[in-house]
């Protein structure tokens, strides 16, 4: 399924038949959903996942959030290109990272730990450390960095560990990243719990 070349009318029936699927989504994460989705491929990001391939998965994940935003030119993205990331992707991109990490993973958990370590969305030197304590990212009083194997030669990584955003712009864009998760209603599901419930 590749959405491309449609009608306003089209795109928006499209998108209300995705969002009334997210349910079973949710679930089991099918493959219907994983298909091309407005020319985005997710079935290489979730190969990554179930293989537990960490590094590979995160610069995967880096590579499908620039083609998203048209930014893959670039080679980065900015706040402003965040600020407009579309919430259906962002969701399908923790989602999955939930989904193979048992719940550990992904935007919407990390925005859960950051939260709770301030009472709310905020970025400042402090806070940033504290965070990269708490997940992983710092050690020793400082930043692993991209290349260090300890950062991502783990089998059971903390809580809240990947996507290493920090790594792919620098501190601002962890924050620019949880103020969309907020905007577009991310929680932290337990997909675990959920496969547990019959649809």
């Amino acid at each position: 399924m590749i959405w491309s070349d449609r009608s306003p009318s089209q795109v928006k029936s499209q998108k209300s038949k995705v969002k009334i699927r997210m349910g079973t989504f949710l679930a089991t994460i099918t493959v219907s959903i994983l298909e091309k989705n407005e020319n985005i491929e997710y079935s290489t990001l979730e190969n990554l996942l179930k293989q537990k391939k960490w590094k590979e998965a995160d610069w995967e994940t880096f590579n499908i959030m620039l083609k998203v935003t048209n930014r893959e030119k670039e080679g980065g993205l900015d706040t402003e290109s965040i600020k407009k990331f579309s919430c259906l992707h962002l969701h399908i991109i923790d989602l999955l990272w939930q989904k193979y990490s048992d719940d550990k993973l992904g935007f919407s958990v990390q925005s859960e730990i950051y939260y709770s370590l301030a009472g709310k969305l905020e970025y400042n030197d402090e806070l940033s450390q504290n965070f990269g304590e708490k997940v992983g990212w710092r050690e020793a009083g400082k930043w692993l960095s991209y290349s260090d194997s300890r950062l991502f030669n783990i089998s059971q990584p903390e809580q809240g560990r990947f996507p290493v955003t920090r790594y792919w712009q620098g501190n601002f864009f962890v924050n620019d990243i949880f103020f969309r998760v907020e905007t577009c209603k991310l929680k932290h599901i337990s997909i675990s719990a959920i496969n547990r419930k019959k649809f």
